[in-house]
């Protein structure tokens, strides 16, 4: 019994790893399409407050 709920708990952990590793690669290739379809640019307000203005490129 106790075998197997350590295998259970290596699975759930690589599982986890693995969820990690491609939530991170998409966010890279999502970063990847927005920065080369769009120019970003801060604005700061007077109340120190920033403003992320898109354009297309």
């Amino acid at each position: 019994m106790k075998a197997e709920g350590r295998r259970q708990k290596g699975r759930q952990k690589r599982e986890q790893e693995e969820n990690y590793q491609l939530s991170t690669v998409n966010c890279q290739l999502f970063n990847d399409i927005l920065k080369s379809t769009y120019l970003f640019s801060r604005i700061r307000q007077p109340d120190d407050r920033v403003l992320l203005r898109a354009t297309v490129k």
